[in-house]
């Protein structure tokens, strides 16, 4: 049965008035790696650091200096939401295969590992709403939800863990709701809270 939203709703913003965003649970410092879904998203949270990017694809982690930031931030958690541009490339550069962005994934924690002893959080992939989602997108939810399937296989829960994000932000067709998107794809900040209860709640 899907959780109430409504109720999760209220049960976040209890959360975040009752503990507020500048207590530290924690000395380690927090990253958070991600594209445009969370690029903006902001946390007064000690030393938490987002260094995510727009446009940010799994399988050209490589090509970037996000290891060189971990190896220099040294944290002790790694959140990361990546994922939907590898799926949903535009124009003349064709979709990741499913399959393949597993093992580009597993590719990117692996590099991660060399560098970082961190505990990793990998969010869901979010679900897209195909009702108002540009065309020259092509996002399919099955193959969201397969992604996040495997993802989910790989997590041990001891220093990797899956967080799943589709209680919070899918409706009951298992699209993004429509509150908290615009263009079907990217959330508006006011959904940000959701991102931070499920940040701070394993931080603590």
């Amino acid at each position: 049965m899907r959780k109430n939203p409504y109720l999760l709703a209220a049960a976040v913003l209890l959360f975040t008035l009752i503990i507020p965003p500048s207590i530290s649970y924690a000395d380690e410092t927090t990253v958070l790696i991600c594209d445009s879904i969370l690029s903006g998203f902001k946390c007064d949270l000690k030393s938490f650091y987002n260094i995510g990017r727009p446009g940010q694809e799994v399988n050209r982690y490589q090509e970037t200096d996000l290891n060189k930031q971990l190896e220099k931030l040294m944290p002790g958690r790694i959140f990361i939401m990546l994922g939907i541009n590898d799926l949903g490339r535009t124009g003349d550069n064709p979709p990741v295969d499913k399959d393949m962005l597993f093992v580009y994934y597993v590719r990117m924690l692996a590099m991660m590992r060399e560098v970082s002893d961190a505990k990793i959080y990998i969010f869901s992939i979010l679900p897209v709403n195909n009702l108002i989602h540009s065309d020259g997108y092509r996002l399919e939810n099955g193959t969201i939800r397969y992604v996040n399937g495997k993802l989910k296989g790989i997590c041990d829960g001891e220093k990797l863990y899956y967080l799943d994000l589709d209680p919070y932000f899918a409706d009951e067709a298992g699209m993004l709701n429509r509150s908290y998107t615009e263009d079907g794809i990217h959330i508006l900040s006011k959904s940000y809270p959701f991102v931070y209860y499920n940040i701070v709640s394993n931080i603590r």
